[in-house]
Formats: C-alpha cells, sequence, structure tokens
C-alpha cells in the first residue's frame, strides 16, 4: 500500500524579488565647459541605459518636469547624478567632468650644462633640451594612469634648473573627488621626489632636492592616546618627501559624529624635522564619538586624511566629589578606631577596678566572732 499526503496550504513562493532599477543619462564634459540640463517627457529613451538601484539625490539636484539645469564653467564640485522628476518615468542625469590635473615641479639636472641659449625658447638648443627632458618624463609617468604629457616652462642657473609642469587627466564623477585630485597632485609629485633622491630621474642625473608646487599630501599615522571623559589626544607624522612640498603648518579640526558642519581648525607651526607631532583637544562631552582629521598645509592649499573616530570615556568625578569620599572614609576610620580603643581602655579599666577589690578584701583585718567558736564546740 502506498500512502500518499496532499497539503491543502498554498506552496510559498520561491521567485526573488527584483530589484529597483532607474533609467539613466550619461553626460560627458570637459572643466570648463556649459550644459544643460532638461527634464522632459521628451527625453529619447534609446539614449538611457537602465542600473540598477535607486541612488539617492538631494532636493538641490532634483528636477521638475519641464525644469532646466544650466550647468556653466564645469568644475568637480558639478559631476555626480541629478533626478529628473516627471509624471511618466523618474531618470538619473550621471554628470562626469573631465578634469586636467596640472602638478608644477622643479628639478636640478646635473646631465645638462647651462648656457645663454636655454632662456631662448626659439633656440636649437632649448628644443633639443626640452625634448630629451619630456622624453625621460614620459617614461617616469608611462604607467600612471591618465598620464598626458610633461611640459618643460623654462631653464634657469643652478647646474640647470627645470620648471616643469605633469599634466594628468582625470574623470570626476562625484563632487567629493575634489578631495582625491589633492591626492592625485601628491602622488604625482612624491613620484620625482622618489626618483630624485636616488640621484636618478630615468636616465637624468639630478639633484635630490625636488620642489613640488602643489598642495602637499596627507599627514601619515594619525593615531590617538590619552583618551579621558573629557579629552582626546591625536598624534601622526608628516607625509613622505615633506621637505619637497615646503608645508607650514597643520590642522586639526573635531566634530561629534554626524554633526559635522563648519568646523574652526586648531592650527600648529610645522617643524623642520620628521618628528612626532601631538594635539590635546579638550572640553569634549563624555561617551561621545567624535570624528578628527588633521591635514598638512603650504602656499598651495591644504590636504585632510581621513577622518578617524574615537569615543571619549565616561564621566569621571570631580576632584572635589573625590575628596569628599576620602575624607569620609577617613573619618568612618577615625571613628572605628575611636570605638576601638574606647571598649579597649573600657574592659582595662574594669579589669583594673576588679583587681583593686580582690587587693582591697585581701588586706582587711580578720576579726574573731565568739558565737561562731562557741557554735563550733
Amino acid at each position: 500500500m502506498i500512502l500518499v499526503c496532499v497539503s491543502d496550504k498554498p506552496t510559498a513562493s520561491t521567485t526573488p524579488t527584483p530589484k529597483p532599477t532607474i533609467l539613466v543619462k550619461n553626460v560627458w564634459m570637459t572643466e570648463g565647459d556649459d550644459v544643460s540640463l532638461n527634464c522632459t517627457l521628451k527625453i529619447n529613451i534609446q539614449e538611457l541605459s537602465r542600473e540598477e538601484g535607486v541612488p539617492d539625490v538631494s532636493n538641490s539636484r532634483t528636477l521638475e518636469d519641464g525644469r532646466s539645469r544650466l550647468i556653466t564653467s564645469a568644475t568637480v564640485k558639478d559631476s555626480g547624478k541629478y533626478l529628473c522628476k516627471n509624471d511618466k518615468e523618474r531618470y538619473i542625469f550621471n554628470v562626469s567632468v573631465k578634469v586636467l590635473v596640472k602638478v608644477e615641479m622643479v628639478i636640478s639636472v646635473l646631465s645638462y650644462t647651462f648656457t645663454p641659449e636655454l632662456q631662448n625658447k626659439s633656440s636649437q638648443a632649448y628644443k633639443e633640451t626640452e625634448k630629451n627632458f619630456t622624453s625621460e618624463m614620459d617614461k617616469v609617468y608611462n604607467n600612471t594612469p591618465g598620464y598626458v604629457r610633461t611640459e618643460v616652462l623654462n631653464f634657469t642657473k643652478g647646474s640647470v634648473k627645470v620648471d616643469f609642469r605633469v599634466i594628468i587627466v582625470f574623470v570626476a564623477t562625484d563632487p567629493k573627488n575634489q578631495s582625491t585630485i589633492v591626492d592625485k597632485k601628491a602622488t604625482t609629485g612624491q613620484r620625482i621626489i622618489k626618483e630624485a633622491q636616488k640621484g636618478l630621474v630615468s636616465r637624468l642625473r639630478v639633484k635630490p632636492q625636488v620642489i613640488v608646487k602643489t598642495p602637499p599630501p596627507e599627514p601619515r599615522e594619525q593615531s590617538f592616546f590619552g583618551v579621558k571623559s573629557d579629552q582626546i589626544s591625536v598624534q601622526w607624522m608628516a607625509p613622505e618627501g615633506f621637505k619637497a612640498f615646503d608645508i607650514k603648518s597643520y590642522e586639526v579640526k573635531h566634530w561629534p559624529f554626524g554633526e559635522e558642519g563648519d568646523v574652526l581648525p586648531h592650527k600648529l607651526p610645522a617643524l623642520e624635522g620628521e618628528t612626532p607631532y601631538s594635539h590635546r583637544i579638550q572640553n569634549l562631552k563624555p561617551e561621545t564619538t567624535y570624528m578628527i582629521s588633521v591635514a598638512a598645509v603650504n602656499d598651495y592649499g591644504s590636504n585632510y586624511n581621513e577622518a578617524k573616530g574615537q569615543e571619549t570615556l565616561p564621566e569621571s568625578l570631580a576632584g572635589w566629589a573625590i575628596a569628599l569620599i576620602v575624607l569620609a572614609v577617613l573619618f568612618a576610620a577615625a571613628v572605628i578606631v575611636g570605638a576601638v580603643v574606647y571598649v579597649h581602655q573600657r574592659a582595662l579599666r574594669r579589669d583594673q577596678h576588679y583587681e583593686v577589690d580582690a587587693l582591697d578584701v585581701m588586706d582587711r583585718p580578720k576579726t574573731f566572732d565568739l558565737n561562731i567558736f562557741l557554735s563550733m564546740k
């Protein structure tokens, strides 16, 4: 016999829930261009692609049906997503801005001999030296993403000082990429600094000192110590190649987690050597997480590192409260000691009293009782 069990309950569906999607129109711009983003139902759907997920777009970047957004002299801040809302279907403008990142540097080349002709850009000597230098820089930056070219700005005395500019293309897709560009400039400068420390840049003999005319790299090895309920101490190291960037000072800013706004940073002067820096942040709230960021600053700008969080300790007792507790403990101890001494002394007095009574009895003269004597007979 075969028994077959059939359930009258419906079987649960295992079909996965489809992920939300949105139409996207990619807009490509070069820094300095003008463009108008038109939110309209008449847009050609063939120009759009569909992507998974619905991005969170701020109200300042949301366009209603029939509205336009004019971007003039585009910068990195204009990149990112813009939302078009209409009755038919919403879609996204995904704006990318191509930026030419330019890093100016000065290096002394020992392989060249200075002549007056190097000050004349039309001379054969200038053109040949320029061609040789740029070809050697092409070898250095050949594998650098976005590298375009190196431009010689001028030659001056000092063996031969070459003032040059390295150009790299970077495509910004988010306003926050501004900090990425600053880092990219610093990294480009650090490449030459490391090469020069060996006395050679590609096949050119050079002096190890390099001047980089761009904001400096961010500080290194940030950490915290001396954390209390109302203060946090932060320490860090100067960035690699800090001398080439001529760092003037450092800035420290902090804010409660989730409450970032306009924060007035604390400034510290830069020191000559590669020494650890530290700063104590005071007047903080207990059991609160603070975000802390440190920047290196020179004449060309500042570069903050990524903010790190640190929580303050629970509130500790105030000094007067601790003193009061100590006094109370000492008073209680004194009372206990006093009571023990009192009981001990009272016991001693009682024992002494018994001893006196006993001696008194022993010292009394013994009397003869005639009646007792006669009764005994």
